[in-house]
């Protein structure tokens, strides 16, 4: 019985923890977090879009409201809207070598104060959707 207990708390911490990161876009700087200077901002955006229990990580995707410009670049595109707040087209890449995994902790200080904006479930899937053979993966 007790056990039992333990693993239901521990399942209910997990989704309390999935819901307070994922789906969340947060300003992150570039030179810290995403690892390049812009001469144009010192932030980009960064979408939530996944949570890892174990290593306590947050797998975020970086935002840019400029049409990527790579041969075959991969992305989600976030249209304005009055759910999520954004201001203009925001492009997330859905490159696997741009994946951030961030610790939990970092993320938890950066929603103090540059949450801008909350996913749709709509845009949130198709994140998740990008990357759904990555999940399944890691569930291997």
């Amino acid at each position: 019985m007790e056990e039992s207990l333990t693993e239901n708390h521990a399942a209910k911490e997990f989704e309390d923890k999935r819901e307070i990161f994922v789906g969340r876009v947060v300003m992150l700087l570039n030179e810290r977090h995403w690892g390049f200077i812009c001469p144009k901002t010192i932030e980009h955006p960064g979408a939530c879009f996944g949570y890892d229990e174990d290593r306590r990580e947050v797998k975020t995707l970086k935002g840019t409201s400029q049409v990527p410009k790579k041969y075959n670049a991969e992305f989600v595109d976030v249209f304005p809207d009055d759910q999520n707040g954004l201001e203009k087209i925001t492009y997330f890449s859905t490159d696997r070598n741009e994946l951030r995994r961030f610790r939990q902790r970092m993320i938890e200080l950066a929603m103090h104060d540059r949450t801008i904006v909350f996913l749709s479930g709509d845009d949130l899937g198709r994140m998740q959707n990008a990357f759904e053979v990555e999940f399944c993966q890691e569930e291997d």
